[in-house]
């Protein structure tokens, strides 16, 4: 029997690569990591890949993207809003608590 192979999309394999890279360097919460042409050098995604990426970064809470003077890449705190970041969650009786493990 064949197992069947599901390819990732370039956008969401983009999104891992750049949410790994963040997560390895560090950056506090709110830093500007780097620029929206540094990251199309980096990563030589084309503008649909790159958007969709930074959404799916933006929806994971990883980091959003701040326009005008000043912006760029901005890391986000974790937030428990999106469980697939951090899966590490127990649940003690009726209280869940969490614990970062990303």
């Amino acid at each position: 029997m064949s197992q069947a192979f599901v390819e990732q999309s370039p956008a969401v394999a983009l999104a891992d690569r750049i949410a790994a890279d963040l997560k390895a360097a560090g950056h506090a919460p709110g830093e500007v990591v780097t620029s929206l042409p540094a990251l199309y050098a980096r990563h030589d995604a084309g503008r649909p890949v790159m958007r969709q990426a930074l959404r799916i970064l933006e929806e994971r809470g990883v980091a959003a993207l701040r326009r005008g003077a000043g912006g760029g890449l901005v890391a986000l705190a974790p937030s428990p809003a999106y469980p697939g970041r951090c899966p590490s969650l127990s649940r003690a009786g009726c209280a869940v608590s969490l614990t970062w493990a990303c």
